[in-house]
């Protein structure tokens, strides 16, 4: 009788080990790789970031790189606004801009066109929406 309790008492149960073993398995392979597979992917966008690309950065601002930098981004947001941003603040790429399409401010057609529309809309009617009196 007395070697029946010297075998079954004392003793770390070998099965916890391996219970131990797949639960951190099942841990890294659900929470743990996945988050080390976006985080490549995100490097992956940064480090392929180019001029023309169309932008949304962590902050929800949408816009296109008009230069590239080591560390820093600048995105034209609106035609003569520029906001230069660190590299890892682009969150996605979503599309191409065409090179005619491609400005910087206070250069070429397009970036100038916007203001002529601007006042062009101002002489033509009045505040309230109103055609002017002659």
């Amino acid at each position: 009788m007395q070697r029946v309790f010297a075998a079954t008492s004392g003793g770390f149960p070998a099965y916890l080990i391996v219970l131990y073993v797949l639960f951190f398995g099942a841990l890294w392979y659900f929470m743990i790789r996945p988050q080390s597979v976006q985080q490549r992917k995100h490097q992956t966008l940064v480090s392929g970031l180019k001029r023309g690309d169309r932008v949304i950065t962590s902050g929800g601002i949408h816009g296109v790189v008009v230069e590239v930098k080591d560390d820093t981004v600048t995105v034209q947001i609106a035609a003569h606004t520029d906001v230069t941003v660190q590299r890892h603040a682009v969150q996605s790429v979503i599309g191409k801009v065409s090179r005619d399409d491609l400005r910087r401010p206070g250069k070429g057609r397009a970036a100038n066109s916007d203001v002529d529309d601007l006042t062009a809309d101002d002489s033509s009617t009045n505040s309230d929406g109103s055609s002017p009196q002659s």
